[in-house]
């Protein structure tokens, strides 16, 4: 009886060391995995900080990026407005002279004695060419629609003069003259209205670019 007690006094003190051993481990076990976890958190916060500041500093840089894109595109588009400007005003110079260079020569027609009209055809000629070679280099700068306006009209302008020259060459009768003085003044008469409107067209696409209240010259007396 003596020996069962001791046996159970000895397994109850192991039980109870057994119990401390294990309360120790898992205290100890608890501690080292928190203390893991707080610098796990830690390592994290920081690689997080160091990811965002590097965010930032990609974000500031394409922001960079944008505002140089941006203003290249700016100066670009501010060259190319520029230079429409300076061409409608060129393409209606050009238009102006040729418009004023047939009338003139339409007055030379008309004139009975007819001594006005060779100089008048190689002068308009000339004009006409120029607005055609210059319309010819710039087109793709204007609209499509005034493009193909003045493009009509520009290709109409070289037959003009050239028939009155080759009618008034040496080799030809009085009557051809004649007869070919008559025939420009009635295409002046049906070609002068798509000038004018070509013009007019050329003036509207000037203020639409620079918000301009000029008359029109389809509005001229």
């Amino acid at each position: 009886m003596h020996i069962w007690q001791e046996l159970l006094q000895w397994f109850g003190g192991f039980a109870v060391l057994a119990s401390a051993l294990t309360y120790l481990l898992k205290t100890i076990i608890t501690h080292s995995l928190s203390k893991d976890l707080e610098i796990f958190k830690a390592q994290l916060d920081e690689k997080l900080e160091d990811h965002k500041d590097q965010l930032q500093r990609e974000t500031k840089r394409f922001e960079h990026s944008l505002a140089v894109l941006a203003q290249e595109q700016s100066a670009r588009f501010t060259k190319l407005h520029e230079k429409r400007v300076g061409l409608l005003t060129k393409m209606y110079y050009l238009l102006e002279n040729s418009y004023n260079g047939m009338d003139w020569l339409n007055v030379g027609c008309e004139e009975p004695s007819g001594t006005l009209v060779e100089g008048c055809a190689q002068e308009t000629q000339t004009t006409n060419r120029k607005l055609f070679d210059f319309f010819r280099r710039n087109k793709l700068y204007f609209s499509e629609v005034l493009a193909q306006q003045i493009q009509t009209v520009v290709f109409d302008l070289q037959s003009f003069p050239f028939d009155i020259l080759v009618a008034t060459s040496p080799g030809h009768t009085p009557e051809e003259v004649t007869q070919c003085r008559l025939k420009f003044i009635a295409d002046w008469k049906e070609q002068s209205p798509k000038l004018r409107q070509a013009m007019s067209l050329v003036e509207a696409e000037f203020r639409k670019l620079l918000g301009s209240d000029i008359e029109t010259f389809s509005g001229r007396n």
